[in-house]
């Protein structure tokens, strides 16, 4: 009968066995650490102090080794391992590309939470996983500025009308030292690496904001929910000039709690107007208000702080950035690089982290022109929704879809990647608004002191976990050891997952189902393991999307896919 702890974290054999190995190298590395501050390896670091905490985090990865604490009571099967294809990477370390700016994930309200209610052992084990090198080494950390959905209730530090010179301006942020602030002093003090810590606001406090008329309602009202379209910030230059003041308070009373803020983005998802927290802007609001009002008013306080403009979906990235970098822009002088999130699809959710790598190459070769200093491509959100994943499948599909996500962006130029909520409840939340969604940790549905590891957090620790900051992405590609590729015969990644509006991308012949396609007689290009799946099945549009400027994959009888033929050696378009 096999153990109930067996496969509890997703064929957990080498991921533990891997664990230990991180672990016993960084317990070399705190070690030398010792001996170079003065403590000898016999005499204990004194209790409370930082060596005497790192203390504590390496014992606790070696708990998380031997499967302590974490919640064993989900279990899952091994896949059995898929065949083997005669093909190789070729690396030539000679070319190289963007440099990685780091990994991480966001301090929510919602995950302080969660963070809270945990053992102190588990509370370690949470820590040794995301911000060591034991772990994925995080070293990146997203904070909302004001509440956001992922919050019990709506708040802001300043809610008195007209207060244009907060004057009652809370400095104290005393909400945010509930939970928020003692879970990000936790992670700086534990890590040894540098904790970046950058701030995004959802909303400004609703006195600032244009009114909106509520469904149901015939009255419009000042609301930090919701947005008036085509911008939610008042155009006046006393309010404008507030909000650029309240990111500098806010930014030095998170200073004056120990966090010293590395950047901001200027809006979240600027283009949504939410239910929840939201303020819309347009790409030439954006860069007004960065250009006349924060970039200089922050600038001017905080010189080294990094802006980041957008931070909203792959769609428009492109178009934001060539707008934002573009010549007579006043905010380019500012900007530090570009923030995006990795939604897309719609409501379904079933695209999110599908689309948009045109895009990214687009934003970044934009920036590159714009003839300023090095700027920064930093995917800044992104997480699987609806709720927590309740069956194995729907977890492993999460898992690959943010490893598939993470390796296209970053061969797409992407200096790094931030996930959402650090860990949630069972419910995905909280979330006042109800958007639950998923996160690599959550609370154990048996024990809330306990955490429960997604499958993600494995998938994510294989790519994460090897890519420090200063590592570079050089030159790589596929080198197929077989002659001819039959569809069919063998499929080494296994199914494509084809759906439609996927974006097409060129790369170099791999052997593997997505690159397996039958011209019908018909004249529709289709993804070859679709023909049998009792409907339409996968074929390639007959025009590029608008936003994202490259083909998509469409159903074969949706009226978007194309006609193509076979003319001397190439396959064409055909005439309308």
């Amino acid at each position: 009968m096999a153990s109930a702890r067996g496969h509890a974290l997703y064929q957990t054999s080498l991921s533990r066995g891997h664990l230990l190995k991180r672990v016993s190298l960084e317990e070399k590395r705190f070690r030398h650490s010792l001996r170079r501050y003065g403590h000898a390896d016999e005499v204990p670091a004194p209790e409370g102090s930082l060596e005497h905490k790192r203390a504590q985090l390496l014992e606790a990865a070696r708990l998380l080794a031997a499967d302590i604490p974490i919640d064993t009571r989900r279990r899952t099967q091994e896949a059995d391992p898929a065949p083997l294809a005669l093909r190789a990477i070729e690396i030539d370390p000679s070319i190289k590309f963007q440099t990685i700016v780091g990994f991480g994930g966001a301090f929510t309200e919602a995950a302080s939470i969660q963070f809270e209610k945990l053992a102190p052992e588990a509370k370690l084990v949470v820590l040794a996983l995301y911000f060591t090198n034991a772990g994925l080494g995080y070293t990146l950390g997203r904070v909302h500025m004001n509440s956001c959905d992922f919050s019990p209730e709506s708040y802001s530090f300043d809610d008195v009308h007209g207060d244009f010179d907060l004057s009652h301006f809370d400095d104290n942020v005393s909400h945010d030292q509930q939970k928020m602030i003692p879970f990000i002093l936790a992670a700086q003090a534990v890590s040894l690496n540098k904790l970046q810590v950058f701030a995004s606001p959802w909303s400004p406090p609703a006195w600032m904001k244009v009114p909106v008329t509520p469904k149901g309602s015939s009255e419009a009202v000042q609301s930090m929910l919701n947005s008036a379209d085509p911008r939610g910030l008042l155009p006046d230059p006393q309010v404008q000039q507030a909000w650029a003041n309240y990111f500098v308070r806010f930014i030095a009373a998170y200073k004056a709690s120990g966090i010293n803020m590395w950047g901001v983005t200027v809006q979240n998802e600027p283009e949504f107007a939410a239910p929840w927290e939201a303020c819309k802007y347009n790409a030439s609001a954006e860069m007004e208000f960065v250009g006349n009002f924060l970039g200089p008013t922050l600038k001017g306080a905080f010189p080294d702080i990094k802006i980041f403009a957008f931070d909203h979906n792959k769609d428009a990235l492109a178009m934001w950035t060539e707008a934002v970098f573009g010549d007579g822009s006043p905010a380019r002088d500012y900007l530090d690089g570009m923030g995006y999130h990795w939604y897309a699809g719609g409501m379904d959710r079933r695209l999110d982290g599908t689309q948009g790598y045109n895009n990214l190459k687009r934003a970044a070769q934009a920036m590159k022109s714009a003839d300023l200093s090095p700027k920064i491509l930093l995917g800044t959100e992104g997480c699987n929704c609806p709720g927590i994943a309740r069956t194995e499948e729907i977890s492993l599909f999460r898992a690959q879809r943010i490893a598939h996500n993470l390796i296209a962006d970053l061969n797409s130029h992407a200096q790094g990647w931030v996930d959402w909520n650090l860990i949630l409840d069972q419910q995905g939340g909280p979330n006042h608004l109800g958007n639950f969604c998923d996160a690599p940790m959550a609370l154990s549905r048996f024990d809330e002191s306990l955490v429960s590891l997604q499958p993600m957090m494995f998938y994510m620790w294989h790519i994460e976990g090897f890519l420090p900051p200063g590592s570079q992405r050089v030159h790589w590609e596929w080198v197929s050891l077989e002659s001819g590729y039959e569809p069919g015969a063998y499929k080494i990644s296994g199914p494509s997952g084809a759906l439609p509006g996927l974006e097409m991308t060129i790369g170099t012949c791999e052997s593997s189902s997505r690159q397996a396609w039958v011209l019908r007689a018909s004249g529709q290009l289709q993804v070859w393991d679709t023909i049998d799946d009792g409907y339409s099945g996968i074929c390639v549009a007959s025009a590029p999307d608008k936003k994202l400027g490259g083909l998509l994959v469409t159903g074969c009888d949706s009226g978007l896919q194309g006609t193509f033929a076979f003319e001397n050696g190439r396959i064409v378009l055909a005439d309308d």
